[in-house]
């Protein structure tokens, strides 16, 4: 049986997730709105395999509480309920296996309890937009700086990013080395690129080719 804990300033909300929980037939949840210190017990005497902690309106007391089940037991995933950026930077910092909104549905929920307890991060998916450095989808081409290529370079780019030597590739558009040599050329140019393996990598990012 899974023993969740719920840490909660609500008196309310505790009870809101016993009935998102109660289709779950091996979970039992101990609820508590103790303060950190006596989180820390809790978490200690009750061994639980997931907390809950909802978040309070400021956020200092969850994320104070979050600490103190931290410095006992560093591998007890938490999950954080609440809103906020500065509590979704600062919960994350503080150890949290995942930030979901206050609201989050029960099917979420559940989800959310087995992939922590298989050690992944779970955040609502607006979150882990705000705090990847790099944009989740590839950079349309039309942004792109870069000339428009010919049907032949086009052919050309795409046997050279599968490996293919220019006698190969010449054989393949039954054109000569030195045509072959001369599109290369013109690519590296257009695509800024020094090498051939360089040349295949960015037309890859680019999505000119795919390897």
């Amino acid at each position: 049986m899974n023993t969740v804990l719920v840490i909660s300033q609500d008196p309310q909300l505790p009870l809101a997730i016993e009935e998102l929980l109660e289709a779950e037939p091996d979970v039992r949840v101990v609820t508590s709105s103790s303060a950190a210190g006596e989180v820390t017990s809790l978490a200690v005497e009750l061994q639980p395999d997931v907390v809950i902690l909802e978040a309070d309106p400021a956020g200092a007391q969850a994320l104070e509480a979050l600490r103190a089940i931290a410095a006992v037991n560093s591998t007890l995933p938490v999950v954080v309920l609440g809103h906020g950026e500065s509590l979704l930077s600062e919960a994350l910092q503080a150890g949290a296996a995942a930030v979901l909104p206050s609201e989050v549905d029960g099917k979420t929920l559940r989800a959310t309890l087995e992939a922590v307890q298989n050690g992944l991060f779970v955040l609502a998916k607006d979150a882990v937009q705000r705090v990847l450095p790099v944009p989740m989808v590839r950079t349309p081409l039309e942004e792109i700086p870069v000339e428009t290529l010919t049907p032949r370079e086009d052919e050309v780019l795409r046997l050279l990013a599968q490996g293919m030597t220019n006698r190969r590739i010449g054989q393949a558009l039954g054109i000569s080395d030195n045509t072959v040599k001369f599109h290369v050329a013109s690519l590296l140019g257009k695509l800024d690129a020094r090498t051939r393996t360089e040349l295949a990598v960015k037309a890859n990012r680019m999505g000119l080719v795919f390897i």
